[in-house]
């Protein structure tokens, strides 16, 4: 009986061991993706910003009118949030509706259609 206990003592801790391994990989996969996503985000805010300067540098528009135009689009959901937040659409194909996440028709495969579905106020 002893040794019996004693074997599955060890087994455990050899499943514990291999789980905080398994941990381990993982929390540096997921490290890994918020470099890629940071590295991301710092590419879509430095075109954000050259765009919004070209355009304020050649008088098309202010950046006043950049700013009250994202608030406008953050409140469109009814919630100032900084986040757009997009709706379930119909399919144009087979009239189902598309979940606010879906790059496609789940039912027959056709694509959301491009800037479908933001909530609008």
């Amino acid at each position: 009986m002893f040794l019996f206990s004693l074997y599955q003592a060890r087994r455990s801790i050899s499943e514990n061991r291999l789980d905080t391994m398994n941990l381990e990989t993982n929390q540096n996969e997921l490290r890994r993706q918020v470099v890629v996503l940071d590295q991301q985000v710092n590419k879509v805010m430095l075109a954000v910003e050259a765009l919004v300067e070209l355009l304020t540098e050649r008088e098309i528009l202010h950046r006043d009118d950049v700013l009250q135009r994202m608030e406008d689009i953050d409140l469109r959901d009814g919630k100032a949030d900084g986040k757009i937040t997009r709706a379930i659409v119909e399919c144009a194909d087979c009239k189902r509706p598309i979940g606010p996440t879906s790059k496609c028709c789940l039912y027959c495969g056709a694509e959301r259609p491009s800037g479908a579905g933001l909530v609008s106020g």
